[in-house]
């Protein structure tokens, strides 16, 4: 199943708000570092009108939130067009983006604690299979989070 961009869209904002509203601490400047799995893509096979929609909706809704985002199973062809396209977007949001062809990377670890990353991207946090609700593998930089709120939810 492919969602529509309409969805995709939904679904990335509901998780941003998800997040503001569970998972991070008032008062406290908070970023997020994102993993996005390239395993089985290409360069001709990756939907980036939609991954562009998704990143102009998120930038524009939660301005200054994204401190990386880390890409893992990077195929050839998209590290080559990475280096060529980086040149001609703003130089921070450039340094912001990580591209790495195996399943882990040292930035990764020098961002986040190994039990909040996934076996599969080298951490020691169980592989997911249940993805609503958001939450966190462990309590290592963590905030306590009351399931009641939001157990109608799921």
């Amino acid at each position: 199943m492919n969602p529509d961009v309409e969805d995709l869209l939904s679904a990335a904002v509901l998780v941003q708000l998800y997040m503001v509203h569970f998972m991070e601490k008032d008062g406290v400047i908070e970023n997020n570092v994102s993993i996005v799995n390239l395993k089985d893509l290409g360069i001709f096979n990756l939907p980036y009108a939609m991954l562009k929609n998704v990143m102009q909706t998120t930038q524009g809704q939660f301005k200054g939130r994204a401190r990386t985002i880390i890409c893992l199973n990077s195929p050839r062809t998209i590290s080559i067009a990475w280096n060529t396209v980086r040149y001609f977007i703003d130089e921070l949001t450039a340094k912001k983006v990580a591209i790495n062809s195996g399943p882990t990377c040292k930035e990764l670890f020098e961002l986040a604690d190994p039990s909040q990353v996934e076996e599969k991207f080298g951490g020691s946090a169980p592989n997911m299979t249940s993805y609503w609700p958001p939450r966190l593998p462990s309590e290592e930089f963590g905030v306590e989070i009351d399931e009641e709120a939001f157990k109608d939810l799921s």
